[in-house]
């Protein structure tokens, strides 16, 4: 937690405005505490992802675009779908 809330007050006022939660490599419930702590973003959702689990992790297999929802919720956070550089993507781009 401590390195993500130095990268976001060192790497801010140099202009890096967005920093990842990475579930796949933490785990849900971990990406959810640094969103309190400097993070403004959880990723994306994941289906069959299969690097981080043969790497050893027990995190990254598969998570929902609902399930991502509800644990951005939970951290007390409005959940805002984007692009990959961080634009609006176009209406009708979400699949439930």
């Amino acid at each position: 937690i401590l390195t993500h809330a130095a990268a976001r007050l060192a790497l801010g006022p140099a202009g890096l405005t967005n920093v990842q939660a990475s579930w796949v490599k933490m785990g849900p419930e971990m990406a959810a505490h640094l969103l309190s702590a400097g993070c403004n973003d959880m990723g994306g959702v994941l289906m069959n992802e299969s690097i981080t689990r043969a790497a050893g992790a027990s995190h990254g297999q598969e998570l929902s675009a609902g399930a991502m929802e509800a644990v951005i919720r939970a951290a007390g956070r409005t959940p805002r779908l984007r692009t990959t550089l961080y634009g609006q993507p176009p209406l009708g781009r979400r699949e439930t």
